[in-house]
């Protein structure tokens, strides 16, 4: 039986970027291999995406993206894709994936925007919808939806 392959999407250009490296890194290390393959993309602190192929101390160290065979890359938007489009030496690779799991926080990870891209390659992923990730990183929006649902929690305003 074939292994489930796994994207770990970590770090990112928000202020939590520590935060998702740890997050990551326990995950990574909590993933059983007997059952799933593990691929592993990092965003740097600048934006930028890389396949990283090393060990997740490395992660936690924030010297991922120093490794010697990390390599640009993305996800592509186009849904025939299905994985990643890893770039090397002006050539283009393509690694299908089964599943992503978003370890990323703050913005540009819990605002819908990287479920949006997922939604749009059409590549399942755990955690949130694009929606309801919007919707909640907006303390402003979240609260006047819970109004408006009648879900009790501690008084509020807005300035």
């Amino acid at each position: 039986m074939a292994k489930t392959k796994v994207c770990v999407i970590f770090g990112g250009v928000s202020s939590e970027h520590e935060v998702s490296l740890m997050s990551a890194k326990s995950i990574i290390d909590n993933i059983p291999t007997d059952k799933y393959d593990v691929v592993k993309i990092g965003i740097t602190k600048k934006g930028r995406w890389l396949f990283f192929p090393g060990c997740s101390d490395d992660i936690i160290s924030d010297t991922w993206h120093e490794h010697p065979d990390c390599v640009p890359c993305l996800i592509s938007p186009d849904k025939t894709t299905k994985g990643i489009i890893k770039l090397f030496d002006n050539e283009v690779f393509i690694e299908k994936i089964d599943v992503v799991l978003p370890v990323l926080h703050g913005k540009n990870g819990e605002d819908g925007t990287i479920q949006g891209l997922l939604s749009l390659a059409d590549i399942p992923y755990c955690g949130c919808g694009i929606f309801g990730s919007a919707a909640c990183m907006d303390k402003v929006y979240a609260n006047i939806i819970f109004d408006h649902l009648g879900i009790e929690r501690c008084k509020w305003d807005y300035i």
